[in-house]
């Protein structure tokens, strides 16, 4: 548990976001931080970089998340509204997300589905030669 330097509440570590130099802040301020701000700086697109690797490391390609990002980051530049370019990237990684944890369940249940398939083999098996004992 840790302290919320927005809030001061009491805060689980694994679901608080560093913000940098120690400080943590609980979902509800790092939320509110977030709707509150229009444009973002150097430092805050730095940390926002960091926690899109971390919480998405090894699940999607780095290719498609860099690809989602620029699009959003350049269209913003053309003009586009911020919080409908931010809205769109994050629902176009949250669905890119999705169908690989799709992808990741299957594969998963596959392996389960092919252990389950030896085990049951395996069983038959030694039933039919208890069975002609």
């Amino acid at each position: 548990m840790a302290a919320c330097a927005g809030c001061s509440e009491e805060t689980e570590r694994d679901k608080a976001f560093e913000m940098g130099e120690g400080r943590l802040l609980c979902p509800k301020c790092f939320v509110e931080r977030a709707q509150s701000k229009k444009s973002l700086t150097g430092e805050d697109r730095r940390r926002l970089k960091e926690a899109v690797k971390q919480e998405l490391a090894g699940l999607l390609p780095r290719d498609r998340i860099r690809d989602i990002l620029e699009e959003c980051y350049t269209n913003i530049l053309k003009g586009s509204d911020l919080d409908e370019e931010v809205g769109r990237a994050t629902n176009e990684i949250e669905r890119v997300a999705g169908l690989a944890l799709c992808k990741e369940l299957l594969s998963m249940l596959g392996g389960i589905s092919k252990a389950l398939e030896d085990e049951d083999a395996e069983v038959r098996e030694k039933i039919r030669r208890i069975g002609s004992l």
